[in-house]
């Protein structure tokens, strides 16, 4: 097992035996802390997830009752699907990035409880 000491320098703040993933997670943590505070934070994901349901919402319907799509074919059953399953991959894609963003917000609401 290797036992060697890694060092990380950033300006006057030195980590010492750490990951990249934790030095990541510190900076980001930093900056959401510095830049805004804790009730600002849990508002911004509480718009950001109420527009993104909105608009997630809006699309699904307009893919459920659309009879043509962009491309100037009729809508069957199977192309229907392909288009929900598109956009529940982007909804995916939007609910792990706002599943981040909720435990940086938490997170600092914690922070800025105490």
């Amino acid at each position: 097992m290797d036992n060697k000491i890694t060092k990380y320098r950033f300006g006057s703040f030195s980590v010492r035996n750490t990951n990249i993933l934790k030095l990541f997670k510190y900076f980001i943590v930093n900056i959401f802390n510095k830049t805004f505070g804790g009730e600002i934070m849990m508002k911004l994901w509480w718009t950001a997830s109420l527009l993104w349901l909105l608009l997630f919402g809006a699309t699904a319907i307009f893919i459920g009752v659309r009879k043509v799509d962009g491309s100037g074919l009729e809508q069957t059953p199977e192309l229907r699907l392909a288009a929900f399953i598109v956009l529940g991959v982007a909804f995916v894609f939007i609910l792990l990035c706002q599943l981040v963003f909720l435990y940086f917000a938490r997170k600092r609401k914690s922070v800025s409880a105490h």
